[in-house]
């Protein structure tokens, strides 16, 4: 279990270095920490744990003028028996969280972009 921790986490800093957003790293040592306690979690906890790898505020022309629309994508990964990545699009008014899936890792990562339309 332990190694498996170190080894998310390392994955976990590699995106802190890519991004450079210092937030991330606050976030990759939470991860860990859920990782290590993880008896102690149950798996809709460990959700809020996935790191965010991508942040992105579109521009939605509505009929009152353009609006921003925040977009977070989280870090795909293997769950229920498939590959999903988990993407949040902060609408005006409400949020709608989602996912997408693949056959592997970068498949889910490359549906959550085409739904999002990035």
């Amino acid at each position: 279990m332990r190694d498996e921790c170190d080894e998310m986490h390392q994955r976990d800093l590699i995106v802190c270095r890519f991004t450079g957003k210092s937030g991330r790293y606050t976030q990759a040592y939470v991860r860990r920490a859920a990782c290590e306690k993880r008896a102690s979690y149950s798996s809709a906890q460990l959700l809020r744990f996935v790191m965010i790898i991508a942040e992105r505020i579109l521009t939605a022309q509505m009929p009152d003028g353009a609006k921003q629309v925040p977009i977070s994508i989280y870090a795909p990964r293997f769950a229920d028996g498939m590959h999903i990545c988990e993407y949040i699009i902060e609408w005006p008014g409400r949020e709608r969280r989602s996912f997408s899936a693949g056959v592997d890792l970068v498949q889910a990562l490359h549906s959550a972009l085409m739904k999002i339309g990035i």
